[in-house]
Order: C-alpha cells, then structure tokens, then sequence
C-alpha cells in the first residue's frame, strides 16, 4: 500500500511538472523554431521521466554516476534554453534548470548542490543572445539576471536543507526500526528460553511427583498385597473346608485386588500425558448423564444425589475427560457423606466462564489439610489412593479450566469447576 501511494505522488508530481513545461512552451514559443524546441523538450521530458522512475528516491551509487546523470541534465536544459532564445531576447523557459537543481539538492551534500546551481547559472548567462548584449540592454536586464541566480541558489538550498533533514530523519527512523526489531528478536529467544526453561521445570517437577508417586505406590501396593497374600495362605491352610470362612477369605482377596487395582488405575492416568481434544461441549447434558449413570452409586450408599442445571451451557472442553473430573469429585462426596446426607451439583454461567459446584454436606476437610488436598497420594481416608483428586486437578487445567474448593469442618465442602464459554474461544 504504502509503495503503491508513493509511485502516485510521484505520477502526480511528474504530470505538473510536465504541464508547467507544456504552458510555457505554447504560451510562449510562437516565434520560434518548431523542430528544434519540439527535440529539446522531447529529450529533456524522456530523460526526465526515465531517471525519475528508474531512480526514484534512491541515492546515487557513486559519484561518478551522479555526475554524470546531473550533466546530461544540465546539458538538457542547456538545450532547451538554446532552442527557445529569441535573437534580440533571453530565453523564458529558465525554469528548466530548477529540474536538476532541485535533483542534486535531493541526493547531494550543500557543496554540491551550490556547484549544480552556478553551474545551471552559468549556462543560463552563456546562452544570452548576443545581439541582447550589442543592443547594450545587458546591464538594464543584469538585475533580472542575478535574480534568477538567485533563485537556482536559493531553491537548491532550500531543498537540500529539507532533504538533508528528511534523510536524517529517515535515518533516525531506520536506526530506531533496527533497533526495535533487534529488541523484537531479543524478546523472541528470550520467550524462547522461558518456554524451554518451564517446560523444563514442568519435567523436572514431574519428576519429582513421580518420584514421591513411586515411593506412596510402593506403601500403598505392599499394603493390598500383604492382606491379598495372608489370606491365600490361610485359604490354603483351609484347603479342604468350605463354607462361610472360605467364601469371607475370597471376598477379602477380590476387594483387595479391586482396590489394588484402582490404585494402578489411578497411578498410570496422573502418570500419563495428558491431550485434551477440545470441542464444544453441551455441559447441560454431560452433567445429566453423568449423574444419572452415577446415580446408582450413590443410592447404594444411601446419600441423596440432586442436581440443578439452568438451560443450555457450551463450554469448549474434552467432554471425556471432563466426565471423569465430575465422577472423581461426585465418588470422592459419596466417600465423605455418611447415609442421609446429600451431595448437589449446580451449574451456573458469567460473561465468560461456565461454574459447575459439586457440594457435599459430609464431614469436610481441616484448614491444615487445605494446601495438600491436590497433592498427589494425600488422602484422609484409610483405604484411599490419594490420586483421584490429582488427576481431577490435572485433568481440568489440561482444558484450560480451574478446579477449585472450599471447606468447612461438619458441614461439607465444595469443588468449583471453571471452564471457558465456547464463545469466549479465539
């Protein structure tokens, strides 16, 4: 856009320049040569338009080639006054040699653009008529004459001074464009290296969860095992009865092996990296099914299960792995309720965010336990992995989401799930 406004300014500019030449040369040629004022203002114009677009607003490449270019000019012009001098009368198409005065004072040091001038001058006073000079009217006319002078001067410092404050100008910019890309790509490795450094910290951080996860899955599978391993050897002592006592014996090895497994279950979810594929999600009716399939559940353990869902809620989110956070904390209230008591799921949206509560009214949890409650293998219960709400809180931020809670010895806690509108998705 901005190359194309430029090469419009510059057609622009072209066509008034030729105008004014195209006025004085009708306006005021009557009397002369056709032939030789239609060559000089055809090759002046040609030479003109052909070193303004090949050059544009470029500097020179060398001295040699600006020298050459402004001679030729010079020469030009010098040719045009020549074809339009009157034999009694100067030539009135000075105006000309401003073209390469105005061009040297745009690219050329104050020294320079003084030399294109006296020199443009100096043809100017060289192709005066000569019977203008016999008719002794030079020195009437040599005012008007130190006048134009004057005036290839004073327009060539003119523009020069402006150029030479535009160019430093533009150089100023160009320093200060460097030096902002540099500060760009300084802050592009710098983001880098924090990207690389957390994701280090990240793996180094796993690390050492997995390292306390090995030592707890270590306590906790040697525990299953044991009770798994006393009662086979007291099945095998018992070989040969049977009954109540063996059907016990064999109940105790299934729930062990339950339990054990649940605990590899659990271990190798928060040990596996987790991929979110993030879709819209109606989180209305994942929250119905969910409840609804887990239900049961509930009823065996005789705690009341209610639920209070508005219209409609599109949340963007893994609905499988979102479906697992909500069994974990609905399984975690059933554990801490005891029969009678009552666990309700809400859900609620603001501006940007869908809420879901998951409330239970059982016996809470201590202010002191608050900051380890996500904290893989912590758990308060005798029989518990301490993972399940690990991996609700691992599972939940994997959707950009927020797990949240708050508690209250003898009267229950609640988890707070938070997760972008689909809307709110770039």
């Amino acid at each position: 856009m901005a190359d194309t406004n430029h090469a419009r300014t510059i057609v622009r500019s072209q066509i008034g320049i030729l105008g004014l030449l195209l006025i004085l040369l009708f306006g005021f040629s009557s009397e002369l040569d056709p032939f030789w004022v239609s060559l000089s203002f055809g090759l002046l114009v040609v030479y003109h338009l052909a070193s303004t677009f090949l050059l544009g607003n470029r500097p020179y490449r060398s001295q040699t080639q600006a020298w050459l270019h402004l001679g030729c000019y010079l020469l030009l012009c010098a040719f045009l006054l020549w074809a339009t001098t009157r034999p009694d009368e100067e030539s009135l198409f000075w105006l000309v040699s401003l073209l390469p005065i105005v061009m040297a004072a745009s690219r050329l040091s104050l020294a320079g653009t003084t030399l294109v001038a006296s020199v443009a001058g100096l043809a100017y006073f060289l192709l005066l008529p000569e019977g203008f000079i016999a008719a002794g009217d030079f020195w009437d006319e040599f005012p008007e004459f130190v006048l134009i002078c004057v005036t290839y001067l004073f327009v060539g410092l003119l523009v020069q001074t402006l150029s030479s404050e535009a160019r430093g100008q533009l150089q100023r910019q160009q320093a200060l464009n460097r030096e902002l890309s540099e500060q760009k790509n300084e802050l592009t490795r710098t983001l880098a290296q924090l990207s690389t450094a957390e994701q280090q910290l990240r793996r180094r951080d796993r690390l050492a969860a997995l390292g306390e996860m090995a030592a707890g899955v270590a306590h906790e599978i040697r525990n299953p095992l044991g009770i798994i391993t006393s009662t086979a050897q007291l099945l095998q002592q018992r070989r040969e009865q049977s009954g109540p006592d063996a059907m016990e014996l064999l109940g105790i090895i299934q729930e062990e092996s339950t339990r054990l497994n649940r605990l590899i279950t659990d271990f190798l979810t928060f040990g596996r990296d987790t991929r979110a594929n993030l879709q819209p999600c109606d989180l209305k009716g994942l929250i119905d099914r969910t409840v609804d399939g887990f239900r049961p559940v509930a009823d065996q353990a005789g705690v009341v299960l209610r639920v209070e869902t508005p219209a409609t809620v599109t949340v963007r989110a893994d609905s499988n792995l979102l479906q697992q956070v909500l069994l974990n904390l609905l399984l975690n209230g059933v554990q801490a309720c005891t029969p009678g008591q009552e666990i309700s799921v809400s859900l609620e949206q603001t501006d940007s965010r869908a809420l879901v509560r998951v409330s239970d009214t059982g016996q809470g949890i201590d202010p002191g336990l608050h900051d380890k409650i996500f904290n893989p293998f912590f758990t308060t219960r005798d029989k518990g992995t301490g993972l399940g709400l690990a991996n609700a809180h691992k599972l939940i931020e994997a959707q950009n989401g927020e797990l949240d809670f708050s508690s209250t010895p003898g009267r229950g806690s609640t988890f707070t799930l938070s997760l972008p509108l689909e809307d709110n998705e770039p």
